[in-house]
């Protein structure tokens, strides 16, 4: 059980400090990704030790929303790109522009 959570916290906190010190939005999107499977990977081992399936069914519910949370990112990454012709996060100061 100790492995696992401590397993489940070194992947979340790998993504949060790949949000912290990440400069563009794939990464950006990526290290979400690593941050919700971290959490994902302790809500397992804790319904594991408590002998029932809500934190399983808990992670299907994560998984649905980090892809729905995915593809709405990349559509947003794919306009700025066309907009801006790079997806440095610095560089996006106005979402409005890209109503065109």
């Amino acid at each position: 059980m100790n492995f696992f959570l401590v397993t489940g916290m070194v992947v979340f906190l790998i993504g949060a400090l790949g949000i912290l010190f990440r400069k563009d939005a794939i990464s950006l999107f990526m290290c979400i990704e690593v941050v919700l499977n971290g959490v994902n990977i302790t809500l397992v081992s804790f319904s594991r030790l408590w002998g029932n399936m809500h934190g399983q069914i808990m992670v299907f519910f994560v998984i649905a929303i980090a892809a729905a949370e995915a593809a709405i990112g990349f559509a947003l990454m794919l306009q700025i790109f066309k907009h801006n012709k790079n997806i440095q996060l610095s560089d996006i100061t106005d979402l409005r522009e890209l109503r065109d």
